[in-house]
């Protein structure tokens, strides 16, 4: 058995997109986990956003026990500090992405959770359910109102259309980025969400919460006393997504 795993594994990194889409149709012949969710978020570049928010709100309710969740990252040796807070819980667990173990996730999990893109070779399968949360409210161009749009938005539309809820934050995302950048009025088949964001929810806390946060920065030298904490985070950082370009001195200046 390990021969013939060492062989599939060997061909899995020789083969291309038409390869690994046939390995993920072999995947789907494996049997639907329905207590198992897989979580992706901006393309397995952390346990971020949207669906970290929602993954720490299913993991702590105890009336949501019996699921288990997998997160998929895309270097498990740059992601140690989250992989060792959930060292000791079986219920977790963690697979790079677009391996044999990730594209087995995708393809038997009951449900899947991303802020942005499964890839290419992702096709859902009949009974899983998709939910897709976005990112963000769009302030700027974005899927056929950008030039070459429909062939750059082709695998974002493909997941949207997959999907069974699409998450919004409010009307202007959803007529704005669903129903007019990406062209899902009267073909969405599913339910748009316009509820706000998970991720924001969790900036919101009650006072046991609230206390703790200033204790535990008490312990490391800031103490705030009565004064108000105002969170000042913007989103742009350049055009690298994996080289923020953020000035410290233009961030200041705009606070």
């Amino acid at each position: 058995m390990k021969r013939v795993f060492r062989r599939v594994v060997k061909l899995f990194r020789q083969v291309g997109v038409a390869g690994r889409a046939e390995l993920q149709a072999f995947a789907r012949r494996g049997k639907l986990r329905r207590h198992a969710v897989l979580y992706e978020s901006f393309a397995g570049n952390g346990v971020l956003c949207n669906p970290e928010a929602i993954f720490r709100e299913v993991l702590r309710s105890s009336d949501l026990a019996e699921l288990r969740h997998v997160w998929a990252l895309n270097s498990l040796s740059e992601h140690s500090e989250v992989q060792q807070e959930f060292a000791e819980n079986p219920r977790v667990r963690f697979v790079r992405r677009r391996s044999l173990a990730y594209f087995r996730a995708l393809a038997t999990s009951k449900y899947l959770v991303n802020n942005a893109t499964f890839p290419a070779e992702f096709s859902k399968r009949s009974g899983q359910i998709y939910l897709n949360t976005w990112h963000g409210t769009p302030l700027k161009r974005m899927g056929y109102d950008m030039p070459n749009g429909a062939l750059d938005s082709a695998n974002t539309l493909r997941n949207f259309v997959a999907a069974d809820f699409l998450l919004s934050q409010n009307s202007f995302m959803t007529e704005q980025m669903y129903e007019k950048a990406y062209k899902l009025r009267g073909v969405f088949r599913g339910l748009v969400i316009e509820e706000g964001y998970p991720r924001v929810d969790r900036q919101f806390l009650n006072e046991r919460e609230a206390a703790e946060a200033r204790s535990r920065l008490a312990d490391d030298g800031i103490d705030l006393g009565n004064r108000t904490v105002i969170l000042f985070a913007p989103t742009w950082k350049g055009t690298d997504f994996s080289s923020p370009a953020d000035d410290a001195g233009d961030l200041f200046a705009q606070a």
